[in-house]
């Protein structure tokens, strides 16, 4: 018998189309720490279904990260969304999401938008080389 699932916060699609959710659990885990944790989950999903930057970590879990969603003394930062995906077909929970200034030790392996003169620019597919 499998156990029960985790009574989920949110699910949502990600940007390749694999289910993505927040369970309870961890919500109550990281509210304790972080007063704003809780106050974000519609700008979470908005990273999950929608990041500038994808980077991977060397522990297998998948950082996105979205400019532009702070208000106030966050505008400026990105929100990173930590989601570890498992099973097949995938499916990825998220492990934590914070505000941060930088990229961490995370390599980025898609670069989706930019952000400049705070305006959003599509750059996927800019740079990108066919090799024939």
């Amino acid at each position: 018998m499998n156990p029960p699932t985790p009574d989920p916060v949110f699910e949502v699609t990600d940007w390749r189309g694999r289910p993505v959710r927040l369970t309870r659990r961890t919500l109550e885990n990281h509210k304790d720490k972080r007063l704003e944790y809780a106050s974000h989950i519609e700008q979470v999903k908005a990273t999950i279904q929608d990041p500038d930057l994808v980077g991977e970590a060397k522990n297998g879990a998948v950082s996105l990260f979205r400019h532009g969603l702070g208000r106030g003394n966050l505008a400026n930062l990105f929100l990173q969304v930590v989601v570890f995906y498992r099973g097949s077909p995938e499916r990825g929970t998220v492990a934590t999401h914070h505000f941060t200034g930088s990229l961490g030790d995370v390599v980025i392996v898609e670069h989706r938008y930019q952000w400049l003169a705070g305006t959003r620019h599509d750059v996927r597919g800019i740079g990108d080389r066919d090799e024939d």
